[in-house]
C-alpha cells in the first residue's frame, strides 16, 4: 500500500490493520537532522498539505492589528472584498507522489481577527459580544473567499481531506464559549464542508491546541471527521476519553512529547498504555501531540519512533 492508501484505508474505510507510520515534521527540523535520508530507516509516510500561501493569512489580508471596532471591521472587509480570482497553489500536487493530499485554507477566528496576545484577545472578546453582526460579516466574507479557493484548488488536483486550523483554547478551556463558537465559527465550517462533500473530498480534519473538549461535539455536528489535538496531555485531554465519547471520529496524535524525556522503560510503558487501545478502536494514527523542535536531537526522536513503530501493525 502507498501512504495515500494507508491514510484513506484508516480514516475513510475504518480499517485497523494499516495505520500509517506518520509524524508531522517541519522542514527545517528534518534538514537539521540530515534530511529525509537520515529518517529513511523509520519508514515514515509523508503527507502533502497545501493552501493559498500568497496572503498574510490563508486567503485574506490582515490588518496588522486586532479587529476591535466597527471601523476596524469595515477596514478588514474593504481589504478583503468578495473574491473573483483565487491564488494558485503554492505547492502544486504531484500526481506521481502517492501521498495523502490535504487542502488548508483557514487560520482560525482569532488569527483572522488579528489576535496576538492577551490584550488583543480581550479586545476581540468585547467586540464579539458588542458587534455580532460585523463578526458574522467577516466570517461570511471569509467563507465566500475560501469557497472560491477550494473550488479552484479542486479543479487543479484531487484532495483527500480538507484541513482547518483553529487555535481557540488555553490549557484550561476555549477562550470563547460554545454559544459564540456555534454562532461565529460553525457556519463557516458548515459552508466549506458542504463544498468539500460536493467536490468529493472525502474527509475533513480539524486541528487545534489545548483544552477544546467542549467544542468537539459541535464539530462532529457539522461533519468534521478527524481531530488533530495538540498539547492534549498538558491540557488534561486524554484521547482515550475522546474516543469513548465520540467513537465515530478519527484521531491523530495522542503521544505526549514529554514522554521522550522518560527512561526507555518508562517511555515504552507510557506508549503501551495509550497507543494499542486507540489503534484497536480504529481510525487512529499515533504521533507526537507537539511537533519536534530544535531542542530535540535525532537520536531521541529515532528512539521514540522505533518504540512507537513496534506497536503499529506490520506495514501493508
Amino acid at each position: 500500500m502507498t501512504a495515500r492508501d494507508r491514510f484513506l484505508a484508516t480514516y475513510r474505510d475504518g480499517r485497523r490493520e494499516c495505520a500509517p507510520p506518520y509524524e508531522d515534521l517541519r522542514g527545517e527540523i528534518v534538514e537539521g537532522w540530515g534530511g529525509w535520508d537520515a529518517l529513511a530507516p523509520l519508514g515514515l509516510d509523508r503527507w502533502h498539505l497545501t493552501g493559498p500561501g500568497t496572503y498574510d493569512l490563508a486567503g485574506t489580508v490582515g490588518l496588522g492589528r486586532v479587529v476591535d471596532s466597527p471601523a476596524a471591521a469595515d477596514e478588514w472587509l474593504a481589504l478583503n472584498p468578495p473574491a473573483t480570482e483565487a491564488a494558485p497553489l503554492p505547492c502544486p500536487v504531484d500526481p506521481a507522489r502517492a501521498e495523502p493530499r490535504g487542502f488548508d485554507c483557514y487560520a482560525g477566528l482569532l488569527l483572522t481577527c488579528g489576535v496576538e496576545d492577551g490584550q488583543s484577545l480581550d479586545a476581540l472578546a468585547i467586540f464579539l459580544a458588542d458587534e455580532p453582526g460585523l463578526v458574522e460579516s467577516i466570517m461570511g466574507r471569509l467563507a465566500e473567499r475560501h469557497e472560491l479557493l477550494l473550488r479552484q484548488a479542486r479543479a487543479q488536483a484531487d484532495f483527500d481531506y480538507l484541513h482547518f486550523s483553529e487555535p481557540i483554547a488555553s490549557h484550561h478551556g476555549p477562550v470563547i464559549g460554545p454559544a459564540m463558537f456555534r454562532r461565529y465559527v460553525l457556519p463557516y465550517y458548515a459552508r466549506l464542508i458542504g463544498v468539500a462533500r460536493e467536490l468529493e473530498i472525502p474527509l475533513v480534519m480539524w486541528e487545534s491546541w489545548g483544552q477544546v473538549e467542549l467544542l468537539l461535539p459541535l464539530l462532529v455536528e457539522v461533519g468534521v471527521d478527524i481531530f488533530c489535538l495538540r498539547h492534549s496531555w498538558g491540557a488534561g485531554l486524554d484521547l482515550r476519553d475522546v474516543r469513548r465519547r465520540l467513537p465515530e471520529v478519527g484521531l491523530l496524535g495522542g503521544v505526549d512529547r514529554r514522554w521522550l524525556r522518560l527512561s526507555d522503560d518508562e517511555m515504552t510503558a507510557a506508549l503501551r498504555a495509550v497507543v494499542p487501545e486507540l489503534l484497536a478502536s480504529g481510525r487512529y494514527v499515533p504521533m507526537l501531540d507537539d511537533r519536534p523542535r530544535p531542542d530535540m536531537d535525532l537520536a531521541t526522536f529515532v528512539a521514540y519512533r522505533e518504540r512507537l513503530n513496534a506497536l503499529l501493525p506490520p506495514p501493508a
